[in-house]
């Protein structure tokens, strides 16, 4: 793992671990959240939208009944699914495209 917090970056530099190289990451998962190296959330924003929609295609069979009350299948959603979307959600640094695409996704 590689720290950056200078100006001054050193290309040639190559973390070896009982003399084999490291290969550099360009993304990696920490605590759930995904670390770019080039500092965006892209990667962060597309896996809390999939676990969303993973939290939501495995209860299907139950939000596809016809007899489930529409006000449970939202009561679940705002529950279940948002939170799941909107995990670590505070400390995003977000752009205008990032915000349209939580809420294009959130609409869907």
């Amino acid at each position: 793992m590689e720290c950056n917090f200078s100006i001054n970056r050193f290309c040639g530099v190559f973390v070896t671990l009982s003399d084999q190289v490291i290969n550099k990451s360009t993304h990696f998962r920490y605590l759930g959240s995904i670390v770019q190296s080039d500092g965006e959330i892209d990667g962060g924003i597309i896996s809390r939208i999939q676990v969303g929609w993973m939290k939501w295609r495995n209860a299907s069979g139950l939000l596809c009944d016809r007899k489930l009350p529409l006000k449970l299948k939202e009561k679940f959603y705002k529950i279940v699914v948002r939170p799941a979307m909107l995990y670590g959600a505070k400390c995003w640094p977000l752009k205008v495209k990032h915000n349209m695409k939580c809420c294009r996704d959130e609409v869907a």
